[in-house]
């Protein structure tokens, strides 16, 4: 039973015995109610209540209320009313006025982040202004846009208990993996804002951000104008060109900006891409496995008429056009590769695979290279071919190679000429002085 003096002045709860005033015929009401109130006819009353905790500092008119949702009858939006809540109008339960229904200072930024410590950043985060995730949460299709920092929603008013502090889960945590708090106006912790700090996250420890631990009012955070620049990416992670950014992939030459992480990651730091692997949907979608950017197996594959095939169960990928170049004789050297190392029939798994170590070290490394640094396109849109820097060896680090030349693997190095960017029939692709084809210079392709 709820304790009657939490709105009645002198009152007692109904485990003692009354005081002198129960009885008496005066309503005496605490929290700025017109106290005291003489006996009237039951619903006759219009007075209002004001400054109560219960009722988030409101002043709510006594009687039935039914122009507003249960919620936004506290908190929120009063205007327009609406009497269901969903997805699509979610944001109506949180300020863009405090719990006194004033509408604040600020908020004219694109994020519309207000000065006022009540209303703060929660249409940001209600409703995607600024374009960092998609409108709902794709990992399971859900709203849970409230609960990932509020917890489970209250379906009953006790929860008025005059406590706002977020009690943050899901996504805010990465799934109970971190502890996120917050304290005099700032989020700590908390993987939207942190994600290199997660416990079983994507991002490299190292790459922690400049400004994770964000202020809830401060509209500067994320600068309007164009989203993805070094300054706004780097507040969360650090990206390509950050002092101390590290990766297993070499992004020298990759200037950060709308539309520069397209080729690998999917998307570019925004809401497009695969449902669950969006920016903020908690995975770095990039620097997977090697078909994230490329075939490296043929099992069930066909060429026929200048056009790879993939084949069923096969997870390499179909190529046709110019692109086709760069398949040329490779179905023919890895069916080779495997079979002298010994690899089943059922080809390489792209499960648990790693580049420059295991399988594929072994099979793309006979040819290729296992120096992670020499690995990607150093954002050049012509792909370097290496040859000779950490290749398979037969044998282990002081074994046979099939590239060099044995008697000069120095002055007569293994050497591609060509260019991803004109075609064969201009400038033939070829192999020179690889000891595999005993340094003669056979053509790569013949398209």
């Amino acid at each position: 039973m709820t304790d009657c003096g939490q709105c009645h002045a002198t009152a007692t709860n109904n485990t003692t015995a009354p005081t002198s005033n129960h009885a008496n015929g005066v309503v005496d009401v605490a929290d700025g109610y017109p106290s005291p109130v003489t006996k009237h006819a039951s619903g006759s009353y219009t007075g209002s209540c004001s400054t109560a905790l219960c009722h988030g500092a409101m002043s709510p008119t006594w009687g039935a209320n039914t122009t507003s949702n249960t919620c936004t009858k506290c908190h929120g939006t009063l205007t327009p009313s609406t009497t269901t809540i969903d997805a699509t109008n979610r944001y109506l339960v949180a300020p863009p006025r405090n719990t006194a229904q004033s509408p604040g200072s600020g908020g004219t930024d694109t994020g519309q982040v207000n000065a006022d410590p009540k209303i703060g950043a929660h249409q940001t985060h209600l409703r995607y202004f600024n374009g960092l995730r998609s409108t709902l949460n794709d990992t399971n299709g859900e709203d849970d846009r409230c609960s990932w920092c509020h917890g489970t929603l209250p379906t009953s008013g006790l929860h008025a208990n005059g406590n706002s502090t977020p009690a943050f889960q899901g996504l805010a945590t990465n799934n109970n993996a971190m502890t996120a708090t917050y304290s005099a106006g700032t989020c700590n912790n908390t993987y939207c804002h942190n994600p290199a700090a997660a416990t079983g996250g994507t991002l490299n420890s190292l790459n922690a951000g400049t400004a994770t631990s964000p202020s809830w009012t401060n509209a500067g955070y994320i600068a309007d104008g164009t989203l993805q620049t070094q300054s706004n990416c780097g507040m969360c992670h650090k990206v390509p060109g950050d002092v101390g950014f590290n990766s297993t992939f070499n992004h020298t030459g990759i200037t950060v900006g709308p539309g520069a992480c397209t080729g690998c990651h999917g998307h570019s730091g925004d809401t497009t891409g695969i449902a669950g692997q969006r920016h903020m949907d908690g995975v770095k979608y990039g620097g997977g496995n090697c078909d994230s950017c490329h075939s490296y197996d043929v099992v069930g594959g066909t060429f026929t008429a200048g056009v790879w095939t993939v084949g069923t169960g096969t997870w390499g990928k179909s190529v046709t056009g110019s692109n086709a170049e760069g398949f040329g004789a490779h179905a023919k050297h890895i069916q080779h590769i495997k079979t002298r190392l010994g690899i089943g029939a059922g080809g390489l798994t792209p499960t648990g695979q790693t580049f420059g170590q295991g399988e594929p070290a072994n099979v793309c490394g006979t040819c290729h290279t296992n120096n992670v640094a020499n690995h990607s396109m150093s954002g050049s849109t012509a792909r370097t071919i290496n040859f000779g820097d950490g290749t398979y060896k037969i044998g282990g680090a002081t074994g046979f190679s099939f590239l060099f030349d044995p008697s000069a693997p120095t002055t007569n190095p293994p050497t591609y000429n060509g260019n991803s960017t004109t075609s064969s029939s201009v400038n033939p692709k070829s192999c020179s002085a690889v000891g595999c084809h005993f340094t003669t210079t056979p053509v790569w392709s013949a398209y």
